[in-house]
């Protein structure tokens, strides 16, 4: 059966020259905000406070239309195969940074996983001792995901990912600063991320404040490619957030910005086939 390609525009809530000249200094000026009830006082570095701007103090001035719905989104082009390792054989059960017997994740990690500062802490879920999950300061910080296997890697790579709301699994995914922190935030969901996700907030956001993404797979490979996908609007004492949807994301969105706010703020997008190649 042969795919149409939906032709209306994802609206973003930018124009096109304001999004254009607005990437080079959003990716490495922004670090994706928001607070929860915990004491970081003395957690954070004073680098780290440096470089916190507050989420409501970002969008608070800039609420964005209602995005279009979108049916799929295909390329008959066949995508290249991106996979990376993805098996286990040895892993950490964390329930708030600890273990059942009482033990901090990364002590049970032995160097194998959760490494860097406060890299756990707070972490809900099972990371493998592969050397590489959960690796770079606050990697996994107060991240709830039922597997991580090769992801969550650099720093603040999945912090906070799945924060009240639903991570399944990272395979192999998360690897850049913040690629996927705040994913899937405060009620979002997303059931897998497979092979995606891979560049300096990649994932961002995706699906935070109700979004939902049923997958992410071999998609999302590039610097914001797939920031805030899906996600909802949310500022202080807003009385609505309207998460978008996005049912799979697959062998897609490549390129900087490529996926940038697809589905956000109530959009709607089936599915994302082999599309999204380019760049904004």
């Amino acid at each position: 059966m042969k795919l149409i390609i939906a032709s209306a525009l994802l609206a973003t809530g930018y124009s096109v020259p304001q999004l254009a000249l607005s990437q080079v200094s959003r990716v490495r000026k922004r670090r994706l905000g928001g607070a929860h009830d915990v004491d970081t006082t003395n957690a954070l570095s004073s680098s780290s406070e440096q470089n916190i701007e507050s989420y409501d103090s970002k969008i608070a001035n800039s609420k964005p239309k209602p995005n279009l719905d979108v049916g799929i989104l295909h390329n008959d082009q066949d995508a290249p195969d991106r996979r990376l390792g993805t098996e286990c054989t040895d892993s950490v059960v964390c329930n708030f940074g600890y273990t059942a017997d009482g033990e901090t994740c990364a002590d049970a990690c032995k160097g194998k996983c959760c490494s860097g500062s406060y890299a756990c802490d707070g972490f809900t879920g099972t990371v493998c001792k592969d050397e590489v999950s959960c690796f770079g300061d606050y990697s996994c910080y107060y991240a709830n995901v039922e597997e991580i296997v090769h992801g969550c890697n650099k720093d603040n790579a999945c912090e906070e990912a799945g924060y009240y709301g639903y991570v399944g699994k990272i395979h192999g995914s998360c690897l850049g600063e913040y690629a996927c922190a705040k994913a899937a935030y405060y009620d979002g969901s997303i059931t897998e991320i497979v092979n995606s996700c891979l560049g300096d907030y990649a994932c961002g956001n995706a699906a935070a404040y109700e979004g939902n993404i049923t997958a992410i797979v071999n998609s999302c490979h590039n610097e914001s490619v797939c920031e805030y996908a899906a996600a909802g609007y949310y500022y202080t004492g807003s009385p609505d957030v309207n998460g978008g949807s996005i049912g799979a994301m697959r062998d897609s969105c490549v390129g900087d910005s490529a996926c940038y706010k697809a589905a956000y703020y109530n959009g709607k997008v089936e599915t994302i086939l082999s599309s999204c190649e380019g760049f904004g």
